[in-house]
C-alpha cells in the first residue's frame, strides 16, 4: 500500500518537474496578478452598496473593464512583438497598480469607467506579455505544455484567493482591498525591473514550430487553423460566460432551499479540480493529438452545461460541474498553446493577444446573449444552446484534424 501511494505521489510530482526556475518566478507573479483580478468580480457590489449606483450603472462600469481587456489583449501582444515582453509586463503591472490605488478615491461614474478600462487594458497587456515570455523561455514543447498548464492552474488559485481577500476585508473596507491590490502589483513591477537591470534572466528561443521552417502553403494552412482555434475560443467563452450570469440564477432557482451554498459548492469543486489535476491531466495526455483534445474539451464543456436542463436532483449539477471542469482543463491551456505555436516567429505575441481579445469579447457577448435567451425561452434553452455549441466545436476540430496534423498521434 505504501509503495502504491509513493508511486502515485511520484507520478503526480513528475508532472511539475522540468519547468525552468525563471519561469516559476513569472508564474508566481501571475499568481499575485490573479489574486488582484479576483477582486474585479466583486466591484459591482462595491458600486451598488458603497457608492449607491444603480445596478445598470454598475453593469456599464464592469463593461468598461471588459472593453479594456478586449483591447489590451491584442495591444499587449503587438507591443511584446515590437519591444521586449518584460517591458510590457512591467508597464502593465505598474499601470494596473496605480489604477487600483486611485480607484478607492473616485466617486464619479465617468472617471470610474476610465479607471476600470485602464485596469482591464493593463491586466491583459501583462497576462499576454508574461505568457509570451514564459513560452519563449521554454525550449521544447513538453516544457511549454507543463508551463501553460501550471499557469492556468495558478490563475484559478489566484482568483479564489482574491475572493477570500474580499471576504475578509471587503465587508467593511473595500478601500483597504484596493490599496493592498495596488501595492502588490507595484511591488511586482519593481521586482521585474530589478530582474531586468541585474540581467539575471535571458530569454532562450529555440523553437522548431510549424511556421518557422515550412512552406508558404503550410503557413496559409496554419492561419486557417488559427482562425478555427479562435472561433472555438469564442464558442467556449460564450459557455464560460454563463457561469458569471445565468448559471448562478438557474442553480439558485432550482435549489433555493440550499441558499447561496448551492452555487458556491459548484465553484469550489471547479477551482479545486483545476488546481489539483490540471497539470497532471495535461502531462498524461501530452502524447495525444492536440486537436483531438481541444475538440473533446469543447464537447465536455458543452455537455457539462447541457445536462443542467435535467437537474431533478442536486447530484446532476455536481456531476455536470465535474464534466465541465474536465473539458475546461483540456481546452483552455491547449488552445492558448496552439495559438502560440501556430504564430509566425516574430508575431507570436500577436497570436496570443488575439486569443486573449477573442476570449474577452466572448465574455462581453456571452452574458448578454445568455440573458436574452434565458428571459425569452427559459433556463433550459441556454443549456441546450451550450450543448449545441460544444458539438459544433468538436466537429470543427475533427474536420480540421484530417487536414492539419499539429502533433503526432
Amino acid at each position: 500500500m505504501y509503495e502504491l501511494l509513493a508511486s502515485m505521489l511520484n507520478g503526480y510530482t513528475t508532472s511539475y518537474r522540468g519547468i525552468p526556475g525563471h519561469c516559476w518566478q513569472r508564474i508566481a507573479i501571475s499568481l499575485i496578478e490573479a489574486i488582484v483580478a479576483g477582486v474585479i468580480f466583486f466591484l459591482s457590489l462595491y458600486f451598488v452598496r458603497d457608492l449607491h449606483f444603480s445596478v445598470a450603472v454598475a453593469g456599464l462600469l464592469i463593461a468598461c473593464y471588459g472593453v479594456g481587456t478586449a483591447i489590451g489583449g491584442v495591444a499587449g501582444g503587438k507591443l511584446s512583438d515590437r519591444y521586449r515582453p518584460t517591458i510590457v509586463s512591467i508597464l502593465g503591472l505598474g499601470i494596473m497598480g496605480v489604477a487600483f490605488l486611485i480607484l478607492g478615491h473616485l466617486t464619479n461614474a465617468i472617471l470610474l469607467g476610465v479607471c476600470l478600462f485602464l485596469i482591464g487594458f493593463s491586466a491583459y497587456c501583462f497576462v499576454t506579455s508574461n505568457t509570451l515570455w514564459i513560452l519563449n523561455y521554454c525550449v521544447d514543447e513538453n516544457t511549454r505544455h507543463k508551463s501553460i498548464s501550471v499557469t492556468y492552474a495558478i490563475l484559478n488559485l489566484g482568483l479564489g484567493a482574491g475572493a477570500l481577500l474580499v471576504i475578509l476585508l471587503g465587508r467593511n473596507r473595500f478601500d483597504a482591498v484596493f490599496v493592498i491590490a495596488g501595492l502588490l502589483l507595484i511591488l511586482c513591477s519593481v521586482y521585474l525591473v530589478i530582474l531586468t537591470l541585474t540581467k539575471t534572466q535571458h530569454v532562450v528561443i529555440n523553437h522548431t514550430d510549424i511556421n518557422d521552417s515550412h512552406s508558404h502553403q503550410q503557413r496559409a494552412k496554419s492561419k486557417k487553423l488559427t482562425s478555427l482555434i479562435l472561433l472555438c475560443v469564442f464558442i467556449v467563452g460564450i459557455i464560460i460566460a454563463q457561469r458569471s450570469s445565468t448559471y448562478s440564477i438557474y442553480i439558485d432557482s432550482k435549489f433555493y432551499n440550499m441558499g447561496i451554498s448551492s452555487v458556491g459548492l459548484l465553484f469550489i469543486i471547479n477551482t479545486v479540480m483545476i488546481v489539483l489535476f490540471q497539470v497532471p491531466l495535461n502531462h498524461y495526455l501530452a502524447r495525444y493529438n492536440i486537436m483531438k483534445l481541444v475538440g473533446f474539451g469543447i464537447l465536455l464543456m458543452g455537455l457539462g452545461t447541457f445536462v443542467l436542463s435535467f437537474s431533478i436532483s442536486y447530484v446532476i449539477p455536481v456531476l455536470a460541474c465535474v464534466v465541465y471542469t474536465l473539458g475546461e482543463m483540456l481546452f483552455m491551456p491547449k488552445a492558448q498553446l496552439l495559438c502560440y505555436q501556430l504564430g509566425i516567429a516574430n508575431k507570436r505575441g500577436y497570436s496570443l493577444g488575439l486569443y486573449r481579445t477573442v476570449y474577452a469579447t466572448s465574455m462581453i457577448v456571452g452574458p448578454a446573449l445568455g440573458g436574452v435567451v434565458y428571459n425569452s425561452l427559459g433556463g433550459d434553452a441556454i443549456w441546450v444552446l451550450c450543448g449545441v455549441l460544444g458539438l459544433i466545436g468538436l466537429f470543427a476540430c475533427f474536420a480540421f484534424k484530417r487536414h492539419y496534423q499539429v502533433t503526432s498521434k
